[in-house]
């Protein structure tokens, strides 16, 4: 038996099932190796937070989050 799952920017998804107060704010998922955006939030992306944007862009955005 086989399955394939796919889901909807995945990793943001995971990390929202694990911490719940991360749910309805935008939330993006950094890649190790050099701080790209693999995974974005539908919040994320109506902001402009999309895929394949390095941290140093991202950083003004996060600042009004924290």
């Amino acid at each position: 038996m086989l399955a394939h799952v796919d889901v909807n920017s995945a990793y943001a998804s995971f990390e929202r099932v694990f911490n719940p107060a991360l749910e309805g704010r935008p939330l993006v998922v950094l890649s190790n190796n050099d701080g790209m955006v693999v995974a974005a939030s539908k919040e994320a992306k109506a902001l402009g937070l999309d895929l394949g944007k390095p941290w140093f862009e991202l950083r003004p955005h996060a600042a009004r989050y924290w």
